[in-house]
């Protein structure tokens, strides 16, 4: 009785949060068609082509700076970790060298690919956000955690809304490329900003350096990264080498009409973000409920 009346209670958090969060998906989702719209009749094909191409190069290179890290931090505060203030610690210093060396793999891809020097800059450029996004998620993560999912909806809203601010400037001022990723920068910089100032609020943030608990915890976080990467294969490994088959005006129309049906997987990623702190709580508490949950997520996904 006591674990069926648990398992409601669960099932109405669950309902709750992928509702809250699929609602400010579908927002997020209108301000990049919004935003998409906007850049590929400013920019034209070519430039449009170059802009998406820069994005997904450097979105390639991801999983290189999360390395799983972000998932394993959710998974030990969501089963009730105590030393929640040092986890925070590790994993963001962690993170932060592992985002500078996504930057570094991130360049050093495109020499070896071979394209030419305007566009390694411009990927030099926006590969910075590797470093703000990572710790971004870090602390996204403690709010994910404690299932304050509203929190994590204003922070993944802000992104898209500063992401159409900066559509929208490149318009009216009509700036180029270039400034368009600036933009695009800063509008990361904003995000992690929103995510600290949450975060903040919910347990202590520092920097912690301790290299041998790293290698812990990247033992443990491979798994993860290895599916991250799958998934960077899936969804972008067709532009890179589009880059290189065809001209930069082929991947502007691919592009165009690829960002715009993408948003399809919205369901399944809400109902994801709420269930894995959920299933990693139960793990250890109830085993009962820990299967209900898998059967609901079976339902649904």
């Amino acid at each position: 009785m006591e674990a069926s009346t648990e398992t409601t209670g669960t099932a109405q958090k669950i309902a709750y949060g992928a509702g809250f969060i699929l609602g400010n998906r579908l927002i997020s989702k209108l301000f990049g068609f919004f935003s998409i719209l906007i850049l590929a009749r400013y920019l034209g094909v070519e430039n449009f082509g170059l802009f998406s191409l820069v994005l997904t190069f450097v979105g390639f290179f991801l999983f290189l700076n999360d390395f799983g890290v972000s998932a394993i931090f959710v998974r030990k505060i969501s089963a009730g970790a105590k030393n929640e203030a040092e986890l925070l610690g590790e994993a963001a210093s962690l993170k932060f060298f592992l985002s500078l060396f996504a930057i570094a793999a991130t360049i050093l891809g495109a020499v070896i690919i071979g394209y030419d020097s305007n566009l390694i800059f411009l990927i030099s450029l926006f590969s910075i956000t590797h470093i703000f996004g990572s710790l971004s998620t870090i602390f996204t993560g403690v709010l994910q955690a404690k299932l304050k999912m509203f929190k994590v909806a204003v922070i993944e809203l802000s992104l898209s809304f500063m992401y159409l601010l900066s559509a929208i400037a490149v318009l009216i001022f009509s700036l180029d490329i270039q400034a368009l990723l600036l933009l695009y920068l800063w509008s990361t910089i904003v995000s992690f900003v929103v995510a600290w100032f949450y975060a903040r609020n919910h347990t202590k943030i520092s920097l912690i350096f301790r290299p041998s608990n790293w290698v812990g915890m990247l033992k443990e976080s491979w798994p993860f990264a290895l599916t991250t990467l799958f998934v960077a294969l899936y969804n972008r490994v067709d532009i890179i080498m589009l880059s290189k088959l065809s001209t930069i005006a082929d991947i502007g129309k691919y592009s165009a009409s690829f960002r715009l049906t993408e948003s399809l997987s919205i369901i399944p990623a809400s109902l994801t973000m709420v269930l894995y702190p959920l299933m990693s709580k139960y793990f250890k508490e109830s085993r009962e409920v820990l299967i209900n949950i898998h059967k609901l997520a079976f339902r649904y996904i």
